[in-house]
């Protein structure tokens, strides 16, 4: 197959966080401190990148500023003309930190929300305050000629308040909000019963982001993603197994998506070792699900497979014990129904440790 450079490459820089969000996609068995890479490895990565004609990168953790040298890290993608992404929960930024990313040449912001109010900050987070310096953070930014994507997961604590957020979000002058329906992975699906949204709900959430589309054209893009359980259909993970992007996680482990370590039977090159372009290119992993021939047969047949690319491997492993059975979240598979019962079922939240 004919095999572009990587659109982006999201580098995982710690795990470590204050928020612990019981929604966090990250795995399970989280990366120490400890074994975390030591920033000469993410110099050198983003000189690889840069090589290799990647577009962008994205800063991302857990909490990416918690990296030291995360500031450094950007201004060296900067200079080496990359557009630059943090992904971070806004917790820990101050002023002086927004102007001075700006500075360095931090193209994009993402900030975290848990919803429209301080009472997320304990519902949906374990960082008491976090609302109000969020909101800090995004009017710094926005000043500073930042752009700002609000990421806001939604779930049955807060699907009812969206309107509230998407108003917020207006309020203080982002650039785009995305509105996603949790995705059940790592403490997601340990927590699934309690995060999960019903059919139900959402017609009145199409509504009220139809209508603030309506609203806000042309002053803050709206993007909407719906759960894959909810669509009848899998959803196209990362745009396909290896196809656009690469994950490097805290120790250096290039991954096709931020669970494909699950995946007992692959081996994982990590960028102390190898060369990037080696890796995207002559990766065992990477080309593990690269093409329709290494789909379940029901996928390989089927008529969307070209758009959703057979759904997510990693959730198909994660929910049955096999990457080669059909995505749960599709209807084909004869697991669809087996993973999601009453929200009552469970009635306590599992923070990460």
């Amino acid at each position: 197959m004919q095999l572009a450079a990587p659109q982006a490459i999201l580098c995982e820089l710690t795990h470590r966080c204050p928020l612990q969000c019981p929604y966090c996609s990250n795995p399970l068995s989280l990366k120490s401190r400890n074994s975390e890479l030591e920033s000469k490895h993410w110099l050198h990565l983003i000189e690889q990148a840069a090589d290799l004609k990647v577009q962008q990168l994205n800063f991302s953790g857990g909490e990416p500023t918690l990296y030291p040298d995360y500031k450094a890290l950007i201004e060296h993608a900067s200079n080496h003309r990359l557009y630059t992404n943090l992904i971070s929960s806004g917790y820990t930024l101050s002023e002086s930190d927004v102007y001075s990313l700006k500075t360095l040449g931090l193209n994009h912001l993402q900030i975290s929300f848990q919803g429209p109010s301080e009472k997320y900050d304990t519902a949906l987070s374990k960082a008491k305050g976090a609302f109000k310096k969020k909101c800090n953070v995004v009017r710094w930014a926005r000043d500073a000629k930042i752009a700002v994507t609000i990421n806001y997961v939604i779930t049955q604590q807060n699907i009812d308040d969206t309107e509230m957020m998407l108003e917020l979000a207006a309020e203080l002058k982002t650039n785009r909000i995305e509105c996603a329906h949790v995705q059940f992975q790592g403490w997601a699906y340990v927590n699934r019963y309690m995060l999960q949204t019903s059919p139900e709900q959402l017609p009145a959430l199409a509504s009220s982001i139809q209508q603030a589309k309506q609203k806000y054209r042309g002053r803050m893009s709206i993007d909407w993603v719906n759960s894959d359980w909810h669509q009848g259909r899998a959803k196209t993970c990362m745009e396909g197994w290896g196809h656009k992007y690469m994950i490097i996680n805290p120790e250096g482990q290039a991954l096709p998506c931020h669970l494909a370590t699950l995946h007992t039977s692959l081996t994982f090159d990590n960028i102390q070792d190898t060369h990037l372009k080696t890796i995207w290119r002559d990766s065992s992993a990477f080309n593990a699900f690269r093409t329709v021939d290494t789909l379940p047969a029901k996928c390989q047949s089927c008529p969307k497979v070209k758009a959703d690319h057979g759904g997510c491997r990693c959730q198909a492993f994660q929910l049955t014990g096999s990457a080669l059975n059909v995505d749960p979240a599709c209807p084909m598979s004869e697991q669809h129904n087996s993973f999601f019962g009453s929200a009552t079922e469970k009635k306590r939240i599992q923070w990460r440790r």
